[in-house]
């Protein structure tokens, strides 16, 4: 074990006891709990994936770690900002001086700030040009033209839903390329990225128990990321597994099932048994902090008069979903499973 490594096994020490204080002063999300339990998901399931995680991880930095050759995770870091693709809102000037000296750039990561409109495109690449930034700003078309996602993006774009358009847009560039992703207006430094490069997944969980994609990393190849892009682009291959018919498909149960309760329960369902190092990273502890959730999400309607969710759904479609359900119901019934392998099952047909 190298001197830089016994280093790490102190800081990743502080990260665990950063996690276990982080869902000591919170309690469990409700929805996220009902989501979980209509899949089956036992109440004490996310705390043996913490367990577990965490222990499988300080294993991996107390023997040494990996060969560079053989990290999972590229040195690529991510940031989108989604808005009107021609009268574009700037992000706020504190989180791009905070990206234009991002410790990935230090550390000799590539640090690429994506967006779908060209004239704030234009914009930015001047900006951080002026400022002597290494952060490469990227236009999310010209890299994934025939990417049916780009679509997703553009229809919750046009619908002001900003947040749910740049959701899909983090999983679009993590299944294509790799890395770690970030929110504007989340602080992390430089120790947790050495951390991070030891790992295979990275997730972020917040005081309600959920795992949240403010903050998250894969490698392009990891099933778990392959497989998300395809409930974007179909979600009621998702929600006919979790909610009656009738249930599921308003604009606030889209939002749900794509982002905490609905992501944290795939989570469950499809790395709980996996051999992948798993890194968990707090909201709040010494490495990274979200300061009253100050990501763009916290402050997304100072900024081009954002919907958050509104109150119908945009990809969901309430007919899809039933017809979906009912074949589930009767596949369900004849299968002989338990509802948690069946949602397992389902989730794992996802291809």
């Amino acid at each position: 074990m190298t001197a830089a490594n016994f280093d790490l096994i102190d800081d990743y020490l502080q990260l665990r006891e950063d996690v276990s204080r982080t869902l000591l002063q919170g309690e469990p999300h409700s929805y996220g709990q009902y989501v979980r339990e209509r899949l089956g998901i036992g109440v004490t399931e996310l705390d043996e994936f913490i367990k577990v995680s965490t222990e499988r991880f300080a294993c991996r930095l107390n023997h040494g770690g990996v060969p560079s050759s053989q990290l999972r995770i590229p040195p690529n870091f991510h940031f989108v900002w989604v808005t009107s693709s021609t009268a574009p809102a700037m992000p706020p000037e504190v989180y791009l001086a905070q990206i234009a000296d991002h410790p990935s750039v230090g550390l000799g990561w590539r640090c690429n700030f994506w967006t779908n409109s060209p004239p704030l495109w234009r914009s930015l690449k001047d900006k951080f040009a002026r400022a002597g930034s290494k952060v490469e700003v990227l236009l999310l078309k010209d890299f994934f033209s025939e990417d049916p996602l780009l679509e997703v993006i553009h229809e919750y774009e046009t619908q002001s839903k900003f947040v749910c358009a740049a959701d899909v847009a983090r999983v679009l560039v993590l299944s294509r390329i790799g890395g770690l992703y970030s929110d504007l207006g989340v602080k992390c430094s430089a120790r947790l990225l050495e951390i991070a490069k030891f790992s295979d997944v990275v997730l972020n969980i917040d005081k309600q128990h959920l795992l949240q994609l403010a903050f998250l990393g894969f490698s392009r190849d990891n099933p778990f990321i392959t497989r998300w892009p395809k409930i974007c682009l179909d979600p009621e291959r998702y929600t006919s597994v979790i909610f009656p018919v009738g249930k599921g498909c308003s604009g606030i149960e889209e939002l749900s099932v794509l982002s905490g309760p609905g992501f944290t329960a795939a989570v469950l369902l499809l790395l709980k048994e996996v051999e992948d190092f798993i890194l968990l990273v707090p909201q709040q502890g010494k490495y990274m902090q979200i300061s009253s959730q100050r990501s763009w999400y916290g402050e997304s309607g100072k900024f081009g008069n954002v919907v958050v969710y509104g109150t119908k759904a945009t990809r969901l479609d309430q007919n899809r979903h039933d017809r979906s359900r009912a074949v589930v119901e009767e596949q369900f019934r004849v299968s002989g499973m338990t509802q948690r392998a069946y949602s397992l099952h389902k989730l794992q047909d996802v291809t």
